[in-house]
């Protein structure tokens, strides 16, 4: 999975996936980054003309990673599994 992820010191961010391309402001608060979304491409750009995708719609709620040394931790699930994710600082 290709994970990339781009603070910028004006507050916002870019958050890309192999699938989706999210961009908005972050914010930490204690020990966690939180990513609030204000719009998500899919990275296929011809998906992004399909309804339910188009304009941004596909926003959920705020994204939340622990904040451990140089790096920045997530667990969610997908298809019923538990995936962990790792950010590393460049």
């Amino acid at each position: 999975m290709n994970l990339n992820l781009e603070l910028h010191e004006n507050g916002e961010y870019v958050y890309s996936t192999c699938a989706q391309i999210a961009k908005g402001t972050w914010t930490v608060r204690n020990n966690e980054l939180i990513l609030k979304c204000r719009e998500k491409r899919m990275a296929i750009d011809s998906l992004n003309h399909v309804e339910k995708y188009a304009k941004g719609k596909i926003c959920g709620g705020d994204e939340v990673f622990e904040i451990k040394g140089n790096k920045l931790y997530r667990e969610e699930k997908l298809k019923n599994k538990k995936l962990k994710i790792i950010l590393f600082k460049k």
